[in-house]
């Protein structure tokens, strides 16, 4: 797990660079445009394909738990069957990733063997298609490593727990450091009647005071 969370920050890092240069690209070629007359020539190829590697932190996404999730149906089921779903949609999604990185390794296989460029900015294809298929795969990893948590907390019983967690990798998403000092009772449920007298002695202080 320590080499992913490594991938995920070099990761994070290309798309945090790709994102600034397609920025500054985008407002040099609109100042070239307006003021000059005379726009960067292949500045929307050059975005265009920015914008899909910024793929590239995909996996990360899926650690810091950034990508959507909609659980208002399966949030009202037991901890055991919440964690038994998120198995079988963990498992569907990492098929349909698998195969959208093989489909482009093998496109970057075929670019580079047919010499495929971009006719205005004369950039060879394929590095970009086997950046993209590497991002999928590192989210593959991932995935797989968040399957094998998920499974490893049922079998322990501590379903609840892993229902807090989601798919977050909270030791990637905070640091080592940060997660040391997030105090045990972040990750334990409170009794209703724990939270009901804490709140009652929140607002008796405010009273006091």
């Amino acid at each position: 797990m320590k080499v992913i969370r490594i991938i995920g920050v070099i990761s994070t890092y290309i798309c945090m660079a790709l994102v600034a240069f397609m920025m500054l690209l985008m407002v040099s070629d609109v100042i070239a445009r307006v003021v000059f007359t005379r726009p960067i020539p292949g500045a929307t190829e050059w975005v265009q394909v920015m914008l899909v590697c910024c793929m590239t932190s995909l996996g990360a996404s899926i650690m810091t738990g950034s990508m959507v999730e909609i659980n208002m149906l399966t949030k009202k089921l037991k901890p055991t069957a919440q964690v038994v779903l998120d198995i079988v949609v963990l498992t569907i999604s990492l098929a349909i990733i698998i195969l959208i990185a093989i489909q482009q390794f093998r496109a970057g296989n075929r670019s580079m063997q047919n010499n495929i460029v971009w006719s205005s900015v004369k950039v060879p294809q394929w590095p970009f298609l086997y950046l993209f298929g590497f991002s999928y795969a590192v989210a593959a990893l991932v995935v797989i490593m968040t399957i094998i948590r998920k499974i490893i907390s049922l079998s322990k019983g501590k379903a609840e727990e892993e229902v807090r967690l989601g798919s977050v990798d909270w030791e990637f998403a905070f640091g080592k450091y940060h997660m040391s000092m997030i105090p045990a009772e972040a990750f334990t449920k409170k009794e209703p009647e724990a939270e009901n007298a804490e709140v009652k002695e929140e607002v008796k202080d405010h009273h006091e005071s």
